[in-house]
């Protein structure tokens, strides 16, 4: 399994509009919104981040479960928006999936997703319940102490 660490820092003071914004996706879907996905932390915190790409099918618990155990914690929706900020042209290589935070959005758990359409970066949202192709990435968080 290839995986990578990278380090940034999350900006919990920003509104997710803004962070949203910050990060110059091509296009974000609607849905990800204050309502489902809140912004949930104080000050900057900074970040290392690991992207796993396990090249099999896989389940979200068992991709958050292997992070885990590497002492990666799946990141959230912020810290991931801040990866894609400061790494934008890691999800034109792989759609990534920001596995720690969850919503129900229309009736469905959806997780949000850094994806792409060629060179198009695109923030969106995928199923919590789907098993991942063998294609994605997964991005872990671990806060730098003393950060």
């Amino acid at each position: 399994m290839k995986s990578s660490t990278m380090i940034a820092t999350v900006d919990y003071g920003l509104a997710l509009p803004q962070m949203i914004a910050e990060a110059a996706f091509n296009w974000a879907n609607p849905d990800i919104t204050s309502e489902w996905f809140p912004v949930v932390g104080i000050g900057k915190k900074k970040y290392r981040f690991k992207l796993y790409e396990p090249k099999q099918y896989i389940s979200s618990e068992d991709a958050v479960v292997m992070m885990a155990k590497d002492g990666f914690p799946a990141a959230r929706h912020e810290a991931g928006l801040a990866f894609a900020k400061a790494f934008p042209g890691e999800q034109l290589k792989r759609p990534i999936a920001l596995l720690g935070s969850s919503a129900e959005v229309r009736g469905s758990r959806d997780v949000v997703c850094l994806s792409r359409d060629g060179a198009k970066r695109f923030l969106s949202l995928s199923h919590w319940t789907s098993v991942w192709h063998d294609a994605w990435g997964f991005l872990g968080a671990q806060e730098v102490s003393g950060a």
